[in-house]
């Protein structure tokens, strides 16, 4: 099944209610490094401008090559390593590894043309996700921002009955069903709370329904949320 919208998974820190103010509290104070792989300057010129200036970069690295890559990941030891995915299906996969073995604490996630990947993709390539180029620009920033963090994000939407829930959507759903407000859910995903507001807005009318407490018994009766 192809992959969707990113849906970011809280794996390092646990509980429920708590989970907001101590991710904000990590968000704030984490630095990461970064390499771009893409044949294309353009490309590694755009991502370093988009990224560069952000308080929580540390590094933001472009390399063109494989080889200039693994030298890279080598030298600088970056967090996430971001592979064009033209590059990794190339070399079927071995460049995801090279860059993991020369720099074993560096996550690599795949950078698409398309929309969306296959779960099989991601493990035939060795990459632990990816970020689309036709993604709204916060929500590429934010996975690759949580994936730094060592953060994880669901591989699949919801579908139930003919109603499919983004993974956005589902987690957005999900944690409205925990009381949890706008304002909290923004700080947990890394999202302000109008993108969050427009992902609730977007199941409310997938479910049917009129306000936060019927999505929630919607959403529950057609088994797309716990």
């Amino acid at each position: 099944m192809a992959v969707d919208s990113p849906s970011i998974k809280h794996r390092t820190f646990g509980g429920q209610r708590r989970q907001g103010s101590r991710i904000e509290a990590q968000f704030s104070r984490s630095s990461v490094s970064l390499l771009v792989v893409d044949s294309q300057e353009i490309v590694g010129v755009g991502f370093r401008l988009l990224l560069g200036s952000r308080p929580w970069v540390k590094r933001c690295l472009h390399a063109t090559t494989g080889t200039e890559a693994c030298e890279h990941a080598r030298r600088y030891q970056p967090h996430v390593a971001m592979v064009a995915s033209e590059i990794a299906e190339s070399s079927k996969g071995a460049l995801c590894a090279d860059i993991r073995r020369v720099s074993p604490g560096t996550r690599t996630i795949l950078t698409l043309n398309t929309p969306s990947v296959s779960a099989q993709t991601l493990r035939t390539m060795g990459a632990c996700g990816f970020v689309s180029k036709l993604w709204p620009v916060e929500d590429a920033v934010a996975v690759i921002r949580a994936t730094g963090l060592g953060l994880e994000f669901a591989a699949t939407p919801r579908t139930h009955d003919g109603v499919s829930l983004s993974a956005r959507e589902h987690d957005v759903l999900s944690r409205i069903a925990m009381g949890e407000t706008n304002r909290e859910i923004a700080a947990v995903l890394y999202l302000s709370p109008h993108t969050v507001k427009q992902h609730a807005s977007a199941a409310f009318r997938k479910v049917q329904a009129r306000n936060r407490t019927e999505a929630v018994d919607h959403a529950r009766r057609l088994g797309l949320i716990a």
